[in-house]
C-alpha cells in the first residue's frame, strides 16, 4: 500500500505541488483581512454559556481614571460634571456612577438617598469634599475613578462605547487617562496578533535560513524548506478562516507548531548518505522506505495529541485542536512533496562536514561506548530527583495581565487601579435575603470581604448613614434579591484569588448566609485553571497512547512502553523543574508551550525507536541495531534541535509573555530532549528490550 502511495506521490508531484500552488493563492488571498477572535472575554464568553451560575463576565462596565497632576479644582469638577451628563443623557447607557452622584442613605422612617459631594457652589464643594471622603476619590485629590456602564442590548456596543468613552473623558485637563475594561484587551489583542504572526514568520524564517545555510550551503535547499513551512503555515490560517470565519489568539502559536514539525520532517528527509548512488525515483523510495514510516508516526502521533483539546468544552481550545491537527497532517504530505521535487531537480543535499558536526559525532561515540552506564544512572537519578523536588512546588496561577505586554496602555491602565483604586478584577458574591437575615450579618460579611482586598462597589458602610440602626425589613425593600456585593479586586493570580474566596465561601457558612459567587474575575480564575489542568491532562493521555502504540507495533511488547515514556515525559517534567526555581507558574500562557515542546520530543524519540525496530528487523544485532540507529538519527536531531534553539531566540523579544514563554520552554526543553534522546534512550534499549 505505501510503495502505491509513494509511486503514486513522485509521478504526479508536479500536477499536485500545482494544485497546491493554485490552494496557496487562494488562501493567501483568504488571509489578507484575517479576523482575530481574542480578550480573555472570548473564552469568559464561552465558559458562560457551558455554566448558567457564571452570571455576568461584565463585559458592558467600564472603569475610568482621571490623573490630575495638582488637587482636582471646583472648575474641572464642572467639566467633568458637564461630560458625564452627556453620557448619562445617552439611551445606551445605563448608568455613570463617580464622585459627582455619589451618595448616603440616611435610615430614617422613610430612607432618604443624598449626595456626598455639594456642586452648588465652590465653597460647599470643598467643604463637603474635605467633610465626606468619596469612594471615587484619592485622598489626594488628584485621583478620580468613574463606572461607566452599557447596556446589554447595543450591538457592537463594548467597541463602540470604548472609544466614546475614551474621546469623552481626553477633553478634561487632565496629566492622563485610564480606560479599562474587557473589551480592551480584545482590541489590543486584535491589533497585535496579525503583527506578531508576521514577527513569528519573518524572524524563524530568517533564522531558520542562516542555519539551514550553514549546514548544506544550498540556497535551493534552503528555498525548499521554507517555502514548505510556508505552505503549511498560510493553509492552516486559512482552513481556520475558512472553517471559523477567523481565528483565535491561542492560534498565535499555530505557526511555531507547524515549522517545528516541518522541520523535524525535513532534517530526517534529507539526511542522505554520502554512499548511497541511487537517483531520483530510486532515491525517493529508498528514503521514504527506509524514515517514511517514523516521520508519518511522528506527525499522527503529535496530531493525535493536539486532537485531544477537541473535547474540550471551551470553543477557542477545541478549535485550536482542529487547525493544528490539520496543520501538522498538512505540513507532513507538503514536506513530502517538495522532497521529491528536490529529488528529481537534483539539488544536491548531502550534508556538508563542519566542525560542530565532526565534534558531535565524537562525542556521541565515546559518551555511548565509554560513559553511557554512568551518565544514564546518574543522569536518571538526579533528573528524577529535581522533579521530585521541585514538582511540588510549582503551581498553576494565571493572571488577567498575563498576555499583556508590561511598556503597552492598557497595561499602565490596569495598573492604575490596582495602585489607587484597588484594582479592576470584577467578582461578585450574591447573598439571598431570606426571612431570617439579620442586617449585622452583612455588614460582618462585607468587612470580611474587605479584609481579603475584595472592594465593593457599594458598600454598606460607606453609603449607609448609621447602619447599626437599619431595619432588615427596610434594607430588604430597597434592596434586590438576591443582594449582589459587586466588588474589584487587584490582580493576584487565580491560585491565590480562588483561595480568598473559598476562605469567604466559609466566612458564609458561618454566617448562615446563603451565597453564591459570580463576575468575571472568578469565571477567569475557575476557567483558566481548569483548562490548564485540562491541558496538562490532555499531554499526560497523548503520551500514555504513543507508548501504546508503540507497544502495538512491536508486537505487544510492554517493555517499549516506559523505553517510549521515560525520554518523552521526563524532559518536559524537567523543564518545569528547572523553571520553578525563577518563580514559574503553570498558566494559559505557557502550558500550550508544552503541548509544542511535546511534539518535538515525540519526533525525535519516535525517530529513534523506529530506527532501531527497523535495523533488528533487518537482521542486526541488539547492539549494531542501538549503534547504527544511532548514528544515523543524532544528525538530524541535532540540527533539528540547533535549528529550533536559533528561531526561538527572536521570540525573546516578542510583545506576547505567551511567545517568551514558547522561546524559553523550547530552548531548555530541546537540550535536555537531545540529551536524553542521545544518551538515556540508548541506555533505555539496552536495559529493557
Amino acid at each position: 500500500m505505501h510503495t502505491f502511495f509513494y509511486n503514486f506521490i513522485w509521478n504526479f508531484k508536479y500536477q499536485i505541488i500545482f494544485v497546491g500552488f493554485i490552494f496557496f493563492l487562494i488562501s493567501a488571498q483568504q488571509i489578507k483581512d484575517l479576523k482575530v477572535f481574542s480578550g480573555p472575554e472570548r473564552i469568559l464568553k464561552s465558559a458562560q454559556e457551558k455554566n448558567t451560575n457564571s452570571n455576568s463576565y461584565d463585559e458592558n462596565t467600564f472603569l475610568v481614571g482621571l490623573n490630575y497632576n495638582k488637587p482636582i479644582s471646583y472648575h474641572e469638577i464642572q467639566l467633568l460634571d458637564s461630560i458625564v451628563d452627556k453620557l448619562e443623557n445617552d439611551s445606551n447607557i445605563s448608568s455613570v456612577n463617580s464622585l459627582l452622584n455619589d451618595f448616603r442613605i440616611y435610615n430614617t422612617l422613610i430612607p432618604i438617598k443624598r449626595k456626598i459631594i455639594d456642586l452648588s457652589s465652590e465653597d460647599k464643594f470643598f467643604k463637603t469634599i474635605n467633610k465626606d471622603s468619596s469612594y471615587y476619590i484619592s485622598k489626594n485629590l488628584k485621583n478620580l475613578m468613574l463606572i461607566v456602564e452599557i447596556k446589554d442590548s447595543i450591538f457592537n456596543g463594548p467597541e463602540k462605547y470604548y472609544h466614546i468613552i475614551k474621546n469623552e473623558f481626553s477633553k478634561l485637563n487632565t496629566e492622563e487617562t485610564y480606560v479599562s475594561a474587557l473589551v480592551a484587551s480584545r482590541l489590543y489583542f486584535q491589533g497585535k496578533v496579525i503583527k506578531n504572526l508576521i514577527f513569528i514568520l519573518i524572524s524563524c524564517s530568517l533564522f531558520c535560513c542562516i542555519i539551514l545555510y550553514f549546514f548544506y550551503r544550498n540556497l535551493y535547499y534552503v528555498l525548499i524548506n521554507i517555502v514548505s513551512i510556508l505552505f503549511g503555515i498560510v493553509f492552516c490560517l486559512a482552513f481556520s478562516n475558512f472553517l471559523y470565519e477567523g481565528i483565535e489568539l491561542l492560534m498565535i502559536i499555530v505557526p511555531v507548531i507547524v515549522f517545528i514539525i516541518c522541520i523535524s520532517d525535513l532534517m530526517h528527509l534529507t539526511n542522505l548518505s554520502q554512499n548511497i548512488i541511487l537517483k531520483g525515483k530510486e532515491l525517493f523510495i529508498f528514503q521514504l522506505n527506509e524514515i517514511g514510516f517514523p516521520i508519518t508516526i511522528t506527525s499522527f502521533t503529535t496530531a493525535i495529541g493536539f486532537l485531544s483539546f477537541i473535547s474540550s468544552d471551551l470553543v477557542p481550545i477545541s478549535r485550536l485542536g482542529v487547525i493544528s491537527s490539520f496543520g501538522i497532517l498538512v505540513s507532513l504530505f507538503t514536506t513530502i512533496i517538495l522532497f521529491a521535487i528536490s529529488i528529481d531537480l537534483k539539488i544536491k543535499i548531502t550534508q556538508k562536514k563542519n566542525f560542530i558536526i565532526s565534534t558531535f559525532q565524537k562525542v556521541i561515540k565515546l559518551l555511548n561506548k565509554t560513559f553511557n552506564k554512568r551518565i544514564a544512572w546518574l543522569s536518571l537519578l538526579l533528573s528524577f530527583s529535581l522533579i521530585v523536588l521541585t514538582f511540588s512546588q510549582t503551581r498553576i496561577n494565571n493572571f488577567i495581565t498575563d498576555e499583556i505586554n508590561e511598556k503597552s496602555k492598557i497595561y499602565h491602565d490596569v495598573q492604575f487601579f490596582e495602585k489607587n483604586f484597588g484594582g479592576m478584577k470584577y467578582i461578585s458574591f450574591f447573598i439571598d435575603l431570606d426571612d431570617k437575615l439579620e442586617i449585622q450579618q452583612l455588614i460582618s460579611f462585607e468587612d470580611f470581604i474587605i479584609e481579603k482586598g475584595f472592594l465593593p462597589f457599594f458598600p454598606i458602610k460607606k453609603h449607609i448613614a448609621k447602619y447599626e440602626t437599619l431595619l432588615t425589613s427596610t434594607f430588604k425593600k430597597y434592596s434586590s434579591n438576591p443582594y449582589q456585593i459587586k466588588t474589584r479586586t487587584k490582580d493576584i493570580g487565580s491560585h491565590d484569588s480562588l483561595e480568598k474566596i473559598q476562605l469567604i465561601k466559609n466566612k458564609a457558612k458561618k454566617l448562615n448566609l446563603s451565597l453564591s459567587v459570580g463576575g468575571a474575575g472568578y469565571l477567569f480564575d475557575q476557567v483558566s485553571n481548569k483548562i490548564t489542568l485540562e491541558i496538562l491532562f490532555s499531554l499526560m493521555i497523548a503520551i500514555l497512547i504513543i507508548s501504546l502504540l508503540f507497544v502495538i507495533i512491536n508486537n505487544f511488547n510492554l517493555k517499549y512502553f516506559l523505553v517510549a515514556l521515560i525520554p518523552n515525559l521526563t524532559p518536559l517534567l524537567l523543564c518545569v523543574g528547572l523553571l520553578s526555581f525563577f518563580d514559574f507558574y503553570l498558566s494559559l500562557s505557557n502550558v500550550f508551550v508544552f503541548a509544542i515542546v511535546f511534539g518535538l520530543i515525540v519526533d525525535d524519540s519516535t525517530h529513534i525507536l523506529s530506527a532501531y525496530s527497523f535495523n533488528i528487523n533487518k537482521g542486526l544485532s541488539k547492539e549494531n541495531a542501538i549503534v547504527t540507529a544511532i548514528s544515523t538519527t543524532s544528525i538530524p536531531i541535532l540540527k533539528t534541535t540547533v535549528i529550533i534553539v536559533a528561531s526561538m531566540i527572536p521570540l525573546l523579544f516578542s510583545e506576547f509573555r505567551s511567545l517568551n514563554y514558547l522561546s524559553i520552554i523550547c530552548i531548555i526543553s530541546s537540550i535536555i530532549a537531545l540529551f536524553f534522546d542521545i544518551i538515556i534512550l540508548p541506555f533505555l534499549i539496552r536495559k529493557l528490550l
